[in-house]
């Protein structure tokens, strides 16, 4: 075999263990200048995949290999300090403070299967992490976390601050967060964290993930995964410190196979089943800070036959956009398959990362602003000012220059901001739209799915993240690109202000 085939065989290897290898490439990230890319995400395709997102199960070929080739040695990604074993009750407010600042619970516990661990709605940030006051909870206990500061976006940011930044951008529960960081590393209850625990608190030691943001920014990713790939688009491949299996276990509700999915990352295949036990070193953790979660059960978090608030291209009536990115991740690769990309300018402007400061994202449904921060802009679809329950809109990538104020209610057509490359990876100047409902991220197509209308046109998808169509009655199909193709990918607005689509 000769050496530069040896050599692809062995990145082939290292790319299924997750070293690295964007699955679809495109061209690199850069701040400003000339790029064949007009607008879309890159974080799915550049940043997670990286480390790694499952790929479906596929029967192995096997070709026969010559007695002297090498063998590879690859190391086990991450490496990672064994998880805690369940010990004495450390130091924190009495258990009935505790719980009282853990939030309201039912009197007894809603019925599941003995080896469901939380109930789906304890895994997304939805209804019940409303009366949840992170801040106050970990600011009771004596350790760390409440004392830990880095920037975030160019902004010092405490631990508290950056659990509440995890659970609202990816939509995982805030109680979630904080018992893992208590299983892994005790940081709700011991005093100080070894400088490198702080850097990379659950052991993926890559460039990208240093830092407690950044850390947790893979945790809710891979839980994600598990959520939604698994059962959305048959990621089922399980990956383990020392190996991996085909297929997780059946018959297990989406929030305990999220979280399932995630232990296994942290533990050696043998280890998994008691790692993942109801009486697990985990869940006696979570049990003690914030007792039984089911007690805390809302079914159904989607109720049947629930329909989506039909939407406005978020750009002014009469201007012309692109659409670049047909339905990828809401927020990371590993969340529903429901986010659509669209990119402003004209054949004759730039691509990549431009100034887009004469161009205005604009509200693309009546509701009011809950969320304006950097490069994220949410909009409360049913008024009750909450991101956490009911329907929510998710705008990313608009600029901070010009932004709307959290607090507007906004009308459909009103300015929100320009868009941009702000707010997560991006190659390219876009708005990424994105929808939730009950905290949990909506597909557009295909199982657990709700169908995305907006000004008439619906979304669909060829299977493959940001391959897809739009398609409207009398009109001609629009396929995503992520350049300007004029009768492929243009899209005139209908979005007049204070019209909303019926």
């Amino acid at each position: 075999m000769s050496q530069s085939r040896w050599l692809r065989g062995v990145l082939v290897v290292i790319g299924l263990i997750g070293s690295f290898g964007p699955r679809i490439a495109v061209p690199p990230l850069q701040a400003d200048g000339p790029s064949e890319v007009v607008g879309m995400d890159a974080d799915d395709r550049l940043h997670w995949r990286r480390e790694w997102l499952p790929r479906p199960t596929r029967t192995p070929t096997v070709t026969p290999t010559s007695p002297a080739t090498p063998t590879p040695t690859l190391p086990p990604p991450p490496t990672a300090t064994p998880p805690p074993t369940a010990t004495p009750i450390p130091p924190g407010p009495p258990e009935a403070v505790r719980l009282e600042l853990a939030g309201p619970m039912a009197a007894s516990p809603a019925a599941h299967p003995p080896e469901w661990l939380i109930p789906d709605s304890e895994f997304v940030d939805g209804p019940t992490a409303v009366n949840f006051d992170s801040r106050a909870y970990i600011e009771a206990f004596p350790g760390y976390l409440k004392r830990h500061v880095e920037k975030v976006d160019g902004v010092d940011r405490d631990g508290p601050e950056i659990i509440d930044l995890i659970a609202r951008r990816y939509s995982v529960h805030p109680r979630l967060l904080i018992a893992l960081l208590e299983w892994k590393g005790s940081w709700l209850t011991k005093d100080e964290v070894p400088p490198a625990e702080r850097d990379y608190a659950f052991g993926m030691q890559a460039v990208w993930a240093k830092g407690l943001y950044k850390q947790l920014e893979w945790v809710a990713n891979y839980m994600n995964a598990g959520y939604y790939a698994a059962t959305q688009r048959n990621y089922v491949q399980v990956i383990f410190l020392d190996s991996w299996r085909a297929k997780g276990p059946e018959g297990l509700n989406q929030g305990t196979y999220g979280l399932s999915y995630f232990l296994a990352r942290m533990s050696k295949q043998a280890d998994w089943d008691a790692q993942r036990a109801p009486d697990s070193p985990f869940m006696q953790v979570y049990r003690r800070l914030f007792g039984d979660p089911w007690r805390r059960a809302y079914e159904p978090l989607l109720p049947a036959g629930l329909k989506a608030p039909a939407l406005k291209m978020p750009w002014a009536a009469g201007e012309t956009w692109w659409y670049t990115g047909a339905p990828h991740g809401g927020w990371g690769a590993g969340s529903a398959w429901g986010a659509i990309d669209f990119a402003p300018g004209t054949t004759e402007d730039k691509s990549g990362c431009w100034d887009a400061s004469a161009w205005w994202v604009r509200a693309a449904a009546n509701g009011p602003i809950v969320v304006s921060d950097y490069g994220e802009v949410m909009q409360d679809l049913d008024g009750d000012g909450r991101l956490e329950t009911g329907w929510l809109l998710i705008y990313n990538h608009i600029a901070r220059k010009d932004s709307i104020e959290a607090g507007v209610m906004a009308k459909a057509g009103m300015p929100l901001g320009h868009p941009s490359c702000e707010g997560g990876w991006s190659s390219g100047t876009h708005v990424h739209l994105a929808r939730r409902y009950n905290g949990v991220w909506i597909a557009s197509n295909g199982p657990q799915s709700i169908p995305f209308f907006i000004s008439g046109w619906q979304v669909g998808t060829y299977g493959v993240d940001y391959k897809g169509t739009l398609t409207r009655l009398g009109d001609p199909t629009r396929i995503a690109a992520p350049w300007r193709v004029p009768g492929q990918n243009d899209l005139e607005s209908d979005n007049v202000v204070g019209v909303a689509q019926r």
